[in-house]
């Protein structure tokens, strides 16, 4: 394994980048007034951040870790009740030294380490500033499940008609299994002892996994009163189930006679509660799935209340009606239909794909998971990651993916077109979809690059094209295919870069109206009494020549206004690209410094392009985004450490009458 590799988390590029929207409410003139007490009744553009405020949103991590060979850790960062994925890598050998850039918001690292021994885990306290981490994985305590011959790596699904089946976390097949005795809503796997537990009208029933049959467990098993509760799970550290009447109530019981143990209330969810389910993960993390999306639960020793911290930018599109969890710990979660969807949830920022629809109705899922050995003894591609820690099983050249922002969601990029004129705030002219994947090698060296796009809105009328920048020569690059040029604007070489760059720049697509159907009104998807069109989606695949050993590759995009290539206009301190017409600084309404690399900011340094790393529900024509999200400004007034989730569609945080939520 190649060591001192920089690995700049999705969750600290985030910061990064969408720093931008921060700068939206500050001015750095040198006789600036002192910021103000209060962002009350302030508006885009006169909000005063603290001028002590420098944006500074890394600390160093170095990692060196002990463990068996061929082991891969999974890091994430953790602030408050948030977890975000920042990377995995593997170590062939029994050491494993990384260098990682996060950032500074996170307070504590959580690492799981995969190896022959099972899946060991840790969390670390961070200072924020510089951190020397050091553990020994081969002799901490594993998290792995007894197995006794049972299915590993399944979900048990039932529903109210008596239907039973299994299902595989791995491919989604699934098996028909004998009838209920009861029709159910509620089950939960208990693999301490391989049972199935699922409860009828106030009878508790059990299924022997091994042995394949159904038996009554005990009766007056609904301590909610008479009916059914929708809600139950296993918890393997205390061994006791967990059972939820739908709403705010949760009940610690003895699963052997249903002997109620504790009693709690939940606190924090917001919009529509009801329906779901709970997942408990063997990594300590406690879930909830419900009508308003994915919530993190956090039992407190000694208190009845516990918390929920939504972790679902908006409700979700579906009732759902279960929840489990596979060994690489998303979410799966089933709907309310006739023919139930699974979907695959990312518990880091709540987004999904449907990965599964079944002919019957699923009302409850049951989690069987382990790290026996046996499991990681395939290596289809003979590249030392076995098949199931692999992301590319069958291609011996690439081993680990990293997403950007994450594996399920997309980030958006949202521009103002009238630079160096000032625009209106509404970040609507060009509205991007974005998700970058890096594709590692079993050493950690990079060797593809997959970027896909989207064109979400179009709300002016240039006619505008959009690319990005990598920081590398053009030497380290292969070849780049998918984009998208049909005005013969750029000019690019054998390889698929553009030409006369001193970096690597690619062209994603000259014209966006190219991308995404002009279906009806002066503009497209910015108004909502029109129809909505849906862009095509763009992937770009980039082939460096041979693998590299550095650190992730920021990306610098750009859009170039109305088919005048040399016309950029990027992020606030994005740096122009070697075909920038570099006399358009300091005209308009721009107040660049390019000397000191000051880049794409207003007096007030307001900036023309933003970058959140997640969907972005972005405002309708002329409304401007602290219009439609209250507490936007808190958020920049407070450099951050105030409502960080201000884009999600908690009560009181957005005004919807002013945002597209169409599409």
């Amino acid at each position: 394994m190649k060591t001192n590799v920089t690995l700049l988390s999705a969750s600290a590029k985030a910061i990064v980048l969408i720093s931008g929207l921060l700068i939206l409410t500050t001015s750095c003139k040198k006789d600036d007034p002192e910021p103000h007490p209060s962002p009350a009744n302030m508006e885009l553009g006169s909000a005063v951040l603290p001028t002590s405020f420098n944006f500074n949103t890394y600390q160093e991590v170095s990692m060196n870790f002990t463990g068996v060979a061929n082991t891969t850790y999974k890091v994430y960062g953790r602030y408050n009740d948030e977890q975000e994925l920042i990377g995995k890598f593997g170590s062939a050998s029994t050491t494993a030294l990384k260098d990682i850039t996060i950032s500074s918001s996170f307070d504590r690292l959580f690492v799981e380490a995969y190896s022959t021994l099972g899946k060991e885990t840790y969390e670390f306290s961070l200072n924020h500033f510089s951190n020397n981490l050091t553990f020994d994985f081969s002799k901490s305590g594993k998290t792995s499940f007894k197995s006794g011959g049972a299915p590993v790596n399944v979900l048990y699904a039932m529903n109210s008609n008596k239907d039973f089946f299994v299902v595989s976390s791995l491919d989604y097949t699934h098996e028909v299994l004998p009838d209920l005795i009861a029709g159910t809503i509620a089950c939960a796997a208990d693999t301490v002892n391989d049972v199935v537990y699922y409860h009828s009208n106030g009878n508790m029933y059990q299924y022997d996994i091994l042995n394949q049959t159904h038996t009554l467990a005990y009766t007056n098993a609904n301590p909610f009163g008479s009916g059914n509760f929708p809600r139950m799970e296993y918890d393997h550290v205390s061994e006791h189930l967990f059972l939820s009447n739908g709403s705010t109530s949760i009940k610690e019981v003895d699963p052997t006679n249903g002997s109620v143990i504790a009693t709690y209330t939940i606190s924090g969810l917001v919009n529509g509660s009801g329906g779901g389910d709970l997942a408990f993960p063997a990594n300590g993390n406690r879930y909830l799935a419900c009508f308003s999306g994915l919530y993190q639960l956090n039992f407190t020793a000694g208190s009845s209340t516990v918390q929920a911290t939504r972790i679902s930018a908006e409700n979700m599109p579906y009732q759902l009606t279960s929840a489990g969890y596979d060994r690489e710990g998303f979410i799966y979660a089933c709907t309310n239909d006739n023919e139930s969807k699974m979907l695959k949830m990312d518990p880091n920022d709540g987004s999904y794909v449907v990965v599964k629809t079944f002919p019957t109705r699923i009302n409850d899922l049951g989690s069987v998971i382990s790290m026996s050995n046996s499991l990681c003894t395939g290596d289809t591609d003979n590249d030392g990651v076995c098949d199931e820690l692999d992301d590319f099983p069958t291609d011996s050249t690439v081993a680990y993916a990293t997403y950007t922002p994450s594996e399920l969601g997309a980030g958006t990029y949202a521009f103002e077109d009238l630079w160096p004129a000032i625009g209106d705030y509404d970040f609507n002219d060009l509205v991007v979809s974005y998700k970058y994947i890096q594709m590692r090698n079993q050493d950690d060296e990079l060797v593809k690059i997959q970027a896909v796009f989207r064109v979400k809105a179009v709300g002016a009328s240039y006619q505008n094209g959009f690319g990005f920048q990598l920081d590398l020569p053009a030497a380290d690059i292969k070849s780049v295919t998918g984009y998208v040029h049909d005005q013969g604007i750029v000019i690019m070489d054998s390889k698929g870069l553009e030409t006369g760059q001193s970096k690597s720049t690619i062209i994603v697509f000259e014209n966006a109206f190219d991308v995404i159907p002009h279906v009806g009104g002066p503009y497209i998807n910015t108004d909502p009494t029109y129809p909505v069109s849906t862009g095509e989606e763009i992937v770009i695949e980039i082939e460096l020549n041979s693998a590299l050993n550095i650190s992730v590759i920021p990306e610098n995009p750009f859009i170039f206004v109305n088919g005048v290539r040399s016309h950029e206009i990027h992020m606030a301190d994005g740096e122009p690209t070697d075909l920038m017409d570099m006399t358009l600084f300091g005209q308009g309404g721009d107040d660049s410094d390019p000397e000191s690399d000051r880049y794409f900011r207003d007096e007030r340094n307001v900036p023309w392009g933003i970058d959140i790393s997640h969907t972005f529900r972005y405002p309708i024509e002329k409304s401007r985004v602290d219009q439609g999200y209250n507490h936007f400004i808190d958020w920049g007034m407070a450099s951050g450490s105030a409502y960080p989730d201000w884009y999600k569609d908690n009560s009181g945080y957005r005004n919807t009458s002013v945002l597209f939520l169409n599409n």
